[in-house]
């Protein structure tokens, strides 16, 4: 399947009274004009919807009520990704469907973005890769890491990373990833990255999210070497993909046995869909890590942040004061090292990143280290003992005090080492 994203007329701005100019091919070609669904600014698939059925309901009944085409279904969250038909207004026809009978609610196939990709926060490549730099890094001392190891080592918790899929070949990721896993975006089993040398979002940078998923995936090889890390791509290598897509992992990482789900992109809208998805994983029993965006603000409508089902990560750098860039507020549930952070990249490398792209895993990994000591215990529960042992850095936040959750991540403390 062809990545949605990435096709020319694949994208549309929800921003009312202006038009896109892009030149492609030396060409300006203007793309389609989309009325305000929800928010603004935020890009959507052209042409589909997402449709929430009631139980029972089919998209049969849809199909042929509308015209409509059912390109894909989740059966287990009761959502279809549904093709309108090109001779009709698409406003119109989408709220036909939101008022018919069987249907819960409609609602865009949205974009997201990983945080860094959208803020154009490009990684330092590493061409002389070094295991002493990544097992020796300061972030490894603030939270108290090798400590924490002489406890547990995450045996036996698989953690799933939905991202740009990863190097699946890289050195410091063998022996750590499981054959769970997916390529959303391709609709195939196999998640490696796949970057393809274009600008497929015309912002002047190509592929700026390519490594993003294997830097995730080394970040929590590191902290938790003996888990399972299971890889589902559901971002492009621009660092954007779709809801569908997104809500497509999270299904399939549940379906997967995934006890802790890893979740580096966000968007900046609030979405009944993905909201959905992320109460089912946590009904199922998953612990959902999520960051908490690069936008320095409370962003309160930053999602999967901004959700109930969720606990968002702000970063810290390397003095334990908050990050220049990252997110604050009520949203953020405990706060994590995310400059500097030195992990693999594409093809062998590696590479240091800032972002609360990279404080998220530092979560995940430690949710590991705990629930594999005491692997009777809910998803809460494990949280619990995370933010309990946190280390207060209020005093070195003077201006964000009681806005950064409840503190920074102390691995050692958590395993109940003094």
């Amino acid at each position: 399947m062809q990545d949605a994203v990435s096709q020319l007329h694949g994208i549309a701005r929800l921003r009312v009274g202006t038009a896109l100019a892009v030149a492609i091919a030396g060409l300006l070609v203007l793309l389609p004009m989309v009325e305000r669904a929800q928010g603004g600014g935020v890009e959507y698939v052209p042409s589909e919807v997402l449709v929430v059925l009631e139980p029972g309901m089919s998209t049969e009944t849809i199909d042929i009520t509308f015209g409509t085409t059912t390109a894909e279904e989740i059966p287990v969250l009761g959502v279809a990704r549904v093709t309108l038909p090109g001779y009709s207004s698409e406003s119109e026809v989408i709220g036909q469907i939101r008022d018919f009978d069987g249907i819960i609610y409609t609602e865009r196939n949205f974009l997201l973005e990983a945080p860094e990709a959208d803020q154009s926060s490009m990684p330092f490549i590493e061409n002389d890769p070094s295991l002493e730099d990544y097992e020796w890094q300061r972030a490894v001392d603030q939270i108290r890491l090798t400590e924490a190891h002489e406890v547990s080592t995450g045996e036996g918790i698989r953690v799933a990373i939905l991202d740009t899929g990863a190097d699946l070949d890289h050195w410091l990721l063998l022996g750590h990833l499981c054959t769970a896993g997916a390529d959303l975006v391709d609709d195939d089993p196999d998640p490696s990255e796949e970057p393809d040398g274009i600008d497929n979002d015309w912002d002047g940078y190509v592929d700026e999210a390519r490594g993003h998923g294997t830097h995730i995936a080394g970040i929590i090889a590191l902290v938790a070497p003996d888990c399972e890390i299971a890889v589902y791509r559901v971002l492009n290598a621009e660092g954007r993909g779709t809801l569908f897509n997104l809500i497509q992992g999270i299904a399939k990482a549940v379906e997967e046995e995934a006890r802790i789900i890893n979740l580096s992109l966000g968007m900046q809208l609030t979405s009944p869909v993905l909201q959905e998805a992320l109460a089912y994983a946590r009904d199922a029993g998953c612990l959902i890590v999520c960051t908490a965006g690069n936008t320095v603000s409370p962003n309160p409508e930053y999602m999967p942040a901004a959700s109930p089902h969720t606990y968002a990560v702000a970063a810290t750098d390397t003095l334990d004061v908050k990050a220049p860039f990252s997110n604050y507020g009520d949203l953020v549930s405990l706060t994590a090292p995310g400059v500097d952070i030195y992990s693999a990249f594409s093809d062998d490398l590696c590479a240091r990143w800032d972002g609360t792209s990279m404080a998220a895993p530092f979560i995940s990994g430690t949710a590991a280290l705990v629930w594999a000591l005491a692997p009777g215990l809910a998803h809460d529960e494990v949280m619990d003992i995370v933010l309990d042992a946190a280390v207060d850095i209020d005093s070195l936040n003077a201006s964000f005090a009681g806005q950064l959750g409840a503190g920074r991540l102390d691995a050692a403390q958590a395993l109940s080492i003094p």
